[in-house]
């Protein structure tokens, strides 16, 4: 029965209390108005959200504060907690910017504290509006090609840093928190073993595998030991102490930089990581952001492990050894990563030095006539300092992975791509993680990647042909694209094209 029912049929008395959850003007909140004398109206500020499809770990969500989101406003000298606050997302960051002022109003009262008038009313102030970075057509094209594997997908604008989009899977339908969460709801999501909360694109860790020839290759740079013409004669396999990680994309053969990239083989990698000391690559790590998180503007970032002398001492009871060089030279053993921080590191390559720290927010309204949106300014995260000819080298063997090598199968009709496969043992299956990062268009850049999918193969199978579905939504006929009219948030449109077989990693 509805309140208005109730109340015809003489159910409640003038001296009952009735609660009852209402928007702003619906039918319960006039027959309050109508039926009960000692009963007010009180609103609330309360988000409705339209398609939140694919937006769960930006957005985020609002909830009632917790104690320390409590003490935390206090301590800014925050009079009036508001009922409901952002607890994650863009919604925690950017809370204050999107709350706005309260109003109030002020009531001289009868001897028995009812209302009579009111004395002075003080308008609420609006929050901003933010603009968000993130390209809807390239999260959903993202989010529909992971399907229900576990994985991420991140891509960035290399020229800024702006987060062109970032997906975790499994995800979540956002709008289970509108009006409150049943036990049910909430178990659901929390206890749920495929940790559908965790943002696997920034929180999620894992070993890199051979994505992280990159990183050997520019530490051996850095340290003065880079040669690309020398051959390094390849028996197939990789020793790394008492066991051999094959070369599963080339017969025995000998090779130099270029070729050891675009067949991606262990054993040139083992060996150019045992000529750089614990101290160099640490060194390198560090320039990169590696072990570090990098500040994205969303809660939760994870900084990953880059593991030096000090580490393998507390982690293992022993001192750094060749076997831990070898490991970290192709990506294994201790090293993790995030997907976000191999997305900035392939930014770093294709603007040759530098990279922006990343961030969803692209600008700011403020509410007032005619305002315009403020475009928030990219911000230098990391620089590597390297000739134009180191950086020339590099490029093109990330070119030639995708022309004749490991990630065939993300090559476009009309867009170059460059990039690097990975294939990632892991403890959680005999199956590898499946990786690719890169960027494209490889002469003049506009969008870098990492794609990540656990336990799910080959990164050349698995992961390259996902990228090829983003790369080609993002770029393909970007002059044609619309923009979305959704709540503040930029967007975009494209398809894609063209098949080839991969090699394995």
């Amino acid at each position: 029965m509805d309140l208005e029912s109730a109340v015809e049929q003489g159910e409640f008395s003038d001296n009952d209390f009735c609660g009852s959850h209402s928007s702003a003007g619906d039918k319960n909140s006039r027959v309050g108005r109508r039926c009960f004398s000692r009963v007010g109206v009180q609103t609330l500020p309360m988000r409705s959200y339209g398609d939140t499809s694919f937006l769960e770990h930006i957005l985020g969500f609002v909830w009632v504060p917790t104690a320390s989101i409590e003490e935390e406003y206090k301590e800014e000298g925050m009079e009036f907690i508001p009922p409901y606050v952002g607890r994650d997302g863009i919604e925690r960051i950017y809370d204050r910017q999107l709350m706005g002022k309260p109003g109030s109003t002020t009531y001289t009262l009868d001897r028995k504290r009812r209302p009579l008038r009111v004395v002075m009313s003080e308008s609420p102030t609006p929050g901003e509006s933010l603009v968000l970075s993130i390209d809807m057509e390239t999260q959903r094209v993202a989010r529909e090609a992971l399907g229900d594997r576990k994985g991420a997908v991140v891509a960035l604008d290399p020229n800024t840093g702006e987060v062109l989009a970032m997906v975790s899977t499994p995800g979540y339908d956002l709008r289970i928190y509108e009006g409150g969460l049943t036990q049910t709801e909430f178990d659901s999501i929390n206890l749920n073993k495929n940790a559908p909360l965790l943002k696997r694109g920034m929180a999620g860790e894992y070993p890199p595998g051979s994505t992280f020839k990159i990183v050997t290759a520019m530490a051996a740079y850095q340290a003065g030991k880079f040669n690309p013409s020398a051959a390094v004669s390849c028996p197939g396999y990789l020793t790394v102490g008492n066991r051999r990680v094959k070369c599963e994309n080339h017969p025995a053969a000998t090779y130099g930089f270029h070729m050891a990239m675009t067949k991606s083989c262990n054993s040139f990698f083992g060996k150019m990581s045992q000529r750089i000391t614990a101290e160099e690559f640490k060194a390198t790590a560090d320039q990169l952001g590696f072990g570090v998180r990098s500040g994205i503007d969303l809660p939760g970032e994870r900084k990953g492990v880059f593991p030096d002398r000090d580490f393998i001492k507390k982690a293992h009871k022993r001192p750094y050894s060749a076997g831990d060089a070898n490991n970290i030279g192709i990506g294994q053993g201790d090293v993790l990563v995030t997907p976000l921080q191999m997305a900035l590191l392939v930014s770093m390559v294709a603007n040759e030095g530098v990279c922006y720290k990343p961030r969803v927010l692209r600008g700011v309204i403020e509410q007032s006539e005619g305002a315009k949106v403020q475009l928030t300014k990219p911000e230098e995260l990391h620089r590597f300092d390297a000739t134009e000819e180191f950086w020339r080298t590099m490029k093109s063997s990330l070119i030639n992975v995708v022309n004749a090598g490991t990630a065939r199968s993300s090559q476009i009709s009309g867009i170059q791509v460059a990039g690097k496969t990975g294939s990632a043992e892991n403890s959680q299956s005999r199956r590898t993680h499946a990786w690719f990062v890169g960027y494209a268009p490889a002469e003049k850049p506009k969008i870098a990647f990492a794609v990540l999918v656990e336990t799910a193969g080959h990164g050349g199978s698995v992961a390259a042909p996902i990228a090829k579905q983003v790369v080609s939504t993002y770029l393909r006929d970007r002059n044609q694209k619309v923009n979305s009219n959704a709540v503040k948030i930029g967007l975009s449109l494209e398809p894609d094209s063209s098949d080839d077989m991969p090699e394995s990693e």
